[in-house]
């Protein structure tokens, strides 16, 4: 049997019940000079802000009491030091004296202050009831709005008459005020995590009422019993930094300083449900059972110091669950006790919290395993009845929060359980929910925005490229209706281009997969920001890098999606996309990131980070990509200088210099500057010898080197100089089938291979038509041979339609017609599959047309007219979509020309071979067939000159 037993990270949320076994007394009135009752506004006048240096956001409130005396909870400033406020209006001060009163049990501290404010009043909280309306105000952090929430009373403890709410708890306002519809103080708020409670306001009227005596804080903070608070805040902290093993040390040492603290075994319970679940992961069931078993243990150590801690019954719960699914995959009847067991306890805690989410989620999910173990041993009957008890559970989750995610997927599988064709809506709605809140938005408004995902609770991976840049960045939602606060860096890996940030407030992670498992051809998604939109990419694995074992991904991906999570089936991250080529991306594999967690350390500030050399090397590269894309290429250069010099390992940088050094190339021999142009593809070559020697077995290093010796090659091919020729393109050939080795499917070595073989195919054709011809087939067996692994790459279909295209003409000029129709048509065909794929390709356009001009000449010389008609009609249209949309293409205006010829435009295709000239003013076919056009019509003298113009520009041209 196989249940959703698997551990999930996220799965605990944080519930602690503080500890409250002591109940408010009676006091007189008489005794405490109360306020009188406040206006809304007014309140915010009463509240505080709690804040920590260097932690300036807060990290909770208090409020007035009496004109100088502060109440808030014990837990927020435990451990801190230095302590201060900051209020409404002001600044922040150390305006702490020290300690009045406090209440261990009940969570709360009477502060002495040097600055005065007004008190808020205390109302009788004998006398709240269940549905009362009530109200919290906050001190929010910097920047943020303060706001009024208004919620009812949901239930009310026996014991303590602690009450639970409403009211969407937030640990920023922990400690602050719970308001009656009079202004009055009812309950002061305990908030951690998604738990929030509030202490009736008569215990702390006990307080004001006794002893006025000062204890400085730094004496107080050293009691056995604050020490175990801070202690617990400690281990929360190791909790937000995955240190489990830690977190129970902490925790250990607040149980030795107070054996009686109900809220230090709740959290050592929750802290050994994450040591089982990562035990479970691993597949080591023994294990993972006996931390669930010790979970149970400190749970039930919780609740009889405190029969009413929620969080207590909440992590039992989870515990037997976890043990049911364990005993269930074996087929045990053990599984039933535990099930049941742990529904109980789920019911526990939503007596004692009526709207907790999480709890009655759980609760579903159990109700749905014990059906789905019901229906396996053949209880039919029994499992419909947990099957539909679990819909109605999930049901009430989503009612509570409705865009909570695992409420759908449990309610959806439990459909499944049904059979009920509603089950995929469901489940479909919690993959969408969760790719969306698991999904952020990093960057800034000055260089625009990237991809990033969580990876824990407080912890996003994305690029080191994507943050390199000095300066402050940007985390928002999907819905950009949440921020998270930038807090620093934990990790990073160079190598990889992977960072790990840690931010002030916590999301919902992905689960991490195992890329090791992952297959060729195997489907996945790309969630994040393509195209600077959110959107979900539908793709596959194509290839995988022996190098270094990142994965090549069919998938189309544009600008942004840099730090995107590559998802497979089960929706679990198994890599991060990190470059794109069109149609396809690379993906750093997801168990790299998986070590880089585990090498997470102290937080160091961004800022400071991006000071480091490598960090300002990848802040070089990254510019040096926005200003290649502007096409300022020398800029782009000086900035790959900086980073290589920061960075001498950083294989990109020379592999971008390289292919920048031969556009500025290509660029110089245009301009006739022929040895500046040969010493810029000399110095290329040389940056790729550097990377390549950096490691010897990066494909796609070997692969630039190949393209490089390509474009060098053409570059010399118009120079004359044979051997030259010959060698660099025999040499890039061998480059690629030195990559084809590493990398048997690697589709682009190939079509780099069937470039090369084409290139000097071209540079033989005219004196050794025979090897010419023998290297256009072989060509064409490299792009055959590129498409069978890349079916939905374009280029290799244009690449193999243009070599048969030019292998037909060899054969024309041969006389062998029907050959080389043959390959017309097939060029044809060719270029049409590339359209499908990409209609934004201009270049299959024009080349489709020119393979029509040329069956529409072959069809006039066999005399079929009006077929050829039909052809060069057809090649117009395609020389036209080429033309709009790349007006600056001398190849679609020429094939244009030579078209508008052939019906005897000859005035329109001079205009067209006109434009082509302006285009590429060394464009010696086009003034050639500008020189027939011309000659057509008369015009001799000048017919001439173009004739002439063309031989200075190539010898060859027209033989």
């Amino acid at each position: 049997m196989k249940i959703d037993s698997k551990f999930l990270l996220g799965l605990l949320t944080l519930m602690i019940l503080f500890s409250c076994a002591r109940a408010p007394q009676e006091i007189e009135d008489k005794n405490l000079a109360l306020a009188k009752p406040s206006k809304p506004e007014s309140v915010y006048n009463s509240i505080v802000r709690i804040v920590n240096p260097p932690d300036l956001r807060g990290f909770g409130n208090g409020f007035f009491v009496a004109r100088d005396k502060i109440a808030t909870n014990i837990h927020l400033i435990a451990g801190a030091n230095p302590v201060s406020v900051h209020v409404r209006g002001g600044g922040v001060t150390r305006a702490i004296q020290g300690v009045t009163r406090y209440d261990l049990k009940n969570n709360l501290v009477i502060l002495k202050v040097s600055i005065e404010g007004p008190p808020l009043p205390l109302s009788d909280s004998n006398q709240v009831k269940t549905g009362d309306t009530i109200s919290d105000a906050g001190l929010l952090a910097r920047g943020s709005k303060d706001k009024t929430k208004q919620g009812t009373i949901l239930g009310i403890q026996a014991s303590d008459r602690w009450f639970s709410t409403t009211l969407q708890p937030d640990p920023e306002i922990s400690g602050g005020p719970i308001l009656n519809s009079e202004n009055e103080i009812v309950g002061i708020e305990v908030i951690e995590g998604d738990f929030g409670y509030a202490v009736p306001s008569n215990v702390l009227k006990v307080l004001l009422a006794e002893s006025d005596t000062v204890e400085s804080l730094a004496q107080w903070q050293q009691r056995d019993a604050i020490r175990a608070y801070s202690y617990v805040e400690q281990a929360k902290r190791k909790l937000r930094d995955d240190d489990y093993s830690g977190m129970i040390d902490a925790l250990n040492e607040a149980i030795r300083l107070n054996p009686e603290f109900a809220t230090a075994y709740t959290k050592q319970s929750e802290a050994k449900l994450y040591l089982g679940g990562l035990e479970s992961e691993k597949g080591h069931a023994t294990a993972a059972q006996r931390h669930y078993r010790s979970a149970i243990d400190d749970s039930n150590r919780a609740l009889q110091l405190n029969p009413d801690t929620a969080a207590a019954y909440k992590n039992r719960g989870l515990a037997k669950r976890l043990l049911a699914d364990s005993e269930a995959d074996t087929g045990s009847t053990a599984a039933q006790r535990y099930y049941y067991a742990a529904i109980e306890d789920y019911t526990q805690a939503i007596k004692r919290v009526p709207n907790h989410v999480v709890s009655y989620t759980e609760r579903g999910i159990a109700r749905k395993n014990l059906g789905q173990f019901e229906s396996e041993i053949g209880n039919a009957t029994v499992a419909q009845r947990h099957y539909h008890a679990a819909i109605e559970d999930c049901t009430q989750a989503i009612k509570l929060k409705p865009d909570y995610a695992k409420a759908y997927h449990g309610r959806g599988l439990a459909k499944e359980g049904l059979r009920q064709q509603e089950a995929k809506a469901d489940l479909e709605k919690a993959k969408t929910l969760k790719r969306e809140q698991a999904t952020v938005r990093v960057g800034n408004h000055s260089i625009g925005f990237a991809t990033g995902f969580f990876v824990t609770p407080n912890k996003i991976a994305t690029n080191i490229h994507v943050v390199s840049k000095p300066g402050s960045f940007l985390v928002e939602s999907v819905d950009k209706k949440k921020f998270w606060i930038l807090k620093g860096v934990t990790a990073f890996d160079v190598k990889n281009d992977l960072v790990i940030l840690k931010v002030a407030r916590e999301g919902t992670p992905f689960l991490l997969g195992n890329s090791d498992g992952v297959r060729i051809g195997e489907p996945v998604i790309a969630v994040g920001y393509s195209g600077g939109e959110y959107k979900v990419t539908e793709g596959a694995i194509h290839s995988i890098r022996n190098s270094d074992k990142w994965f090549r991904v069919q998938i189309n991906t544009t600008g942004g999606s840099s730090g995107s999570a590559i998802l497979n089936s089960e929706g679990k991250v198994i890599g991060v996309d990190v470059a794109g080529y069109p149609s396809y991306s690379y993906a750093i594999p997801s168990n790299v990131l998986k070590v880089l967690l585990t090498q997470s350390k102290a937080t160091e500030p961004l800022t400071q980070w991006q000071k480091r050399p490598q960090i300002s090397a990848y802040h070089y590269y990254a510019l040096a990509n926005q200003k290649y894309g502007a096409k300022h290429y020398e800029d782009a250069i000086v900035d790959l200088d900086k980073a290589i010099a920061l960075n001498p390992e950083l294989i990109d940088a020379y592999n971008g210099r390289a292919l920048i050094k031969i556009m500025i190339g290509e660029a110089e021999a245009k301009l006739g500057n022929i040895e500046k142009a040969r010493s810029l593809y000399q110095a290329a070559i040389k940056d790729l010898d550097a990377a390549i020697k950096l490691n010897p077995n990066l494909s796609t290093t070997i692969r630039t080197r190949a393209v490089v010796r390509i474009e060098f090659g053409k570059f010399e091919a118009d120079r004359g100089d044979a051997k030259k020729v010959q060698r660099l393109y025999e040499m890039a050939i061998q480059d690629c089938t030195e990559v084809i080795k590493l990398e048997p499917d690697g589709f682009l070595a190939y079509d780099s291979r069937g470039i090369a073989k084409f290139e000097l195919a071209e540079f033989k054709v005219d004196h050794h038509i025979t090897e010419a011809k023998q290297l256009y087939t072989a060509a064409i067996e490299d792009y055959t041979q590129a498409i069978q692994i890349a079916p939905a790459y374009p280029y290799a279909y244009n690449n193999r339609g243009y070599a048969s295209v030019r292998l037909g003409e060899s054969k024309t000029e041969r006389e062998n017609v029907s050959d080389a129709q043959g390959l017309y048509k097939a060029a044809i065909e060719d270029y049409t599959q590339a359209i499908q794929i990409n209609s934004e390709f201009a270049y299959p356009y024009s080349n489709r047309g020119w393979a029509k001009y040329l069956l529409g000449n072959s069809e006039t010389v066999a005399g079929n007219s009006a077929e050829a008609r039909k052809l060069y009609q057809t090649a117009l249209i395609d020389c036209d979509k080429s033309i709009q949309l790349d007006s600056d293409s001398a190849d679609a205006y020429r094939n244009r020309g030579a078209t508008k010829s052939a019906l005897g435009d000859f005035e329109a295709a001079i205009t067209d071979f006109d434009k082509a000239i302006e285009v590429d003013p060394g464009d010696a076919d086009a003034y050639y067939s500008r020189g027939l056009a011309k000659e057509a019509l008369g015009q001799t003298e000048k017919a001439e000159a173009d004739f002439e113009k063309a031989k200075d520009l190539n010898p060859d041209v027209g033989k």
